[in-house]
């Protein structure tokens, strides 16, 4: 338990935090904003599922031309994928086209149970950001305490951004106790605009999160054995990539690289082409030594190539 002077010293700690922005914050109270804040993804502790019990979970992807479904259900203890589903439209749809709209309509209809089932969706990995940093343990204020040290370390405009984040346990550092937070943050308008796309197919969404924890949820559900051994999962996006490393469960880094499926395939292209350009001129190059050697030994040595 925390004694009277470690909550002083971070009562003090809170207040050096937060002075570092006071021109630039609201004139309401970060308690405030905490009223007002909309949850990207739920507060878990590390090791429990991020999904709900009892009732089914449908994940939405909402990708360019189309879109993929899967419906997870909790049979004998452990969740499963029973229904999935694949669906394509045409190029040149926008999200909020109307025949968008109307795929993600009819995909849903297809989907047993939809209609008591919670709908999460994701927002792409290139749109949003996760960290991680400590802080002290307190009795209170808990969400103040990681907001100012995330916007200390980040300096998000809160108006443009949504935060949210979620305790991983406690640690120690130099032997003071301290609380570890996994936070993340998305674009505003990213959020409106799913939840936007989402009540124009009539269909309400039960949350909104990132594609890191979706993955991650697999290792949490236990759907196959990780070891006890950092690992990686690289995922090829169009535009660009992201790399998280896991470990027993716990997300420990995840980045976004600007290296994509697009710039990998002109890549290759590129060095095929190059590739192609030196084979053509090593043929050139391999025919004029022959020519050479030929003309050396009929006529001698010949001023049109090098002796």
């Amino acid at each position: 338990m925390a004694t009277e002077r470690e909550v002083s010293s971070t009562e003090k700690l809170l207040a050096v935090i937060r002075k570092e922005y006071e021109n630039t914050r609201p004139q309401q109270s970060a308690t405030r904003e905490a009223g007002t804040r909309q949850t990207v993804t739920p507060s878990v502790p590390t090791g429990k599922i991020m999904l709900p019990r009892g009732r089914d979970v449908v994940g939405v992807e909402l990708i360019k031309d189309g879109l993929n479904i899967v419906r997870m259900s909790r049979a004998g203890g452990a969740w499963k994928a029973v229904q999935t589903l694949s669906a394509s439209l045409g190029s040149g749809a926008s999200l909020q086209s109307p025949s968008y709209i109307q795929l993600l309509k009819d995909s849903l209809r297809k989907i047993k149970g939809i209609d008591k089932a919670l709908i999460w969706t994701m927002v792409p990995a290139s749109r949003g950001e996760i960290w991680q940093l400590s802080v002290p343990v307190v009795k209170k204020d808990l969400y103040n305490a990681v907001y100012w040290s995330a916007r200390k370390q980040k300096n998000f405009d809160h108006k443009e951004t949504f935060f949210d984040y979620r305790i991983m346990g406690e640690i120690t550092d130099s032997g003071v106790r301290k609380l570890s937070a996994e936070v993340f943050t998305a674009p505003r308008h990213e959020i409106d605009l799913l939840k936007k796309i989402f009540s124009s197919a009539g269909v309400p969404l039960h949350g909104i999160t990132l594609p890191s924890f979706a993955m991650q949820n697999i290792f949490m559900a236990e759907m196959f054995d990780t070891g006890d051994q950092p690992f990686v999962v690289l995922s090829i996006g169009q535009q660009c990539s992201s790399i998280d490393i896991h470990m027993e469960k716990r997300l420990l880094l995840s980045r976004i690289t600007r290296t994509g499926l697009s710039s990998i395939v002109q890549a290759l292209l590129d060095e095929r082409d190059f590739t192609a350009t030196y084979q053509v001129r090593t043929r050139t190059c391999r025919a004029s030594l022959q020519l050479r050697d030929r003309l050396r030994t009929s006529t001698g040595p010949c001023g049109f190539w090098p002796a």
